[in-house]
């Protein structure tokens, strides 16, 4: 007997802290067909059709990180992949959906007794927030706070893009971002701490 309803987890921290890594990691605990992964379509940047993690993208082998649906980031709609196996939906990158269009299809999961787990940025480059993460971590049953390594040595929790493009949504690896500690994160961006950011 299937439980009432399912459970949302939501996985967030800056580029490089191992968000991706995490999904994974959930899909792989699952029986194969019992759990299935969702990305949007807008982020391409190491394969079409499948999760990859900046680390697993670095080391250029053919058959890294795994498979994934491509979903449309302002029309997504989740039920086609669905099986009645399915017991986990694994979703990358929130931070490319808008609230408004994701979280009644999270909801809907839920309503079914799936459990889904939900990773993103919180926070753009420039300490934005970013998407939907900050709003789906509100109504999550567990929150994971993840931070990356600093180029200082320190934990880092922010994100940092090191060219300048206009913009919050530019997709972008190691080649356009980077994370940082708080104190470093200035070092980046001292056009935004003149402006009081």
């Amino acid at each position: 007997m299937s439980k009432e309803r399912g459970t949302l987890k939501v996985i967030q921290g800056p580029m490089f802290a191992g968000k991706t890594t995490e999904l994974e990691t959930a899909v792989c605990m699952y029986e194969e067909g019992t759990a299935i992964a969702i990305k949007p379509s807008i982020d391409n940047r190491y394969s079409e059709g499948r999760l990859v993690s900046h680390d697993e993208a670095m080391r250029n082998e053919s058959d890294v990180g795994i498979p994934a649906f491509n979903v449309d980031r302002e029309h997504s709609d989740f039920l086609p992949f669905l099986t009645p196996a399915v017991v986990l939906v694994v979703i990358d990158e929130v931070n490319f959906f808008s609230f408004e269009v994701l979280a009644p299809q999270i909801e809907l999961l839920l309503a079914q007794g799936i459990d889904v787990v939900a990773a993103g940025l919180a926070y753009d480059a420039f300490k934005q927030p970013f998407g939907a993460t900050l709003e789906l971590a509100e109504i999550a049953d567990a929150v994971v706070e993840l931070t990356a390594l600093c180029e200082c040595g320190k934990r880092a929790k922010h994100s940092y893009r090191k060219k300048p493009i206009e913009g919050q949504l530019v997709v972008g690896g190691a080649d356009l971002y980077g994370a940082c500690c708080d104190v470093c994160w200035h070092l980046h961006n001292p056009q935004l701490e003149e402006n009081g950011v």
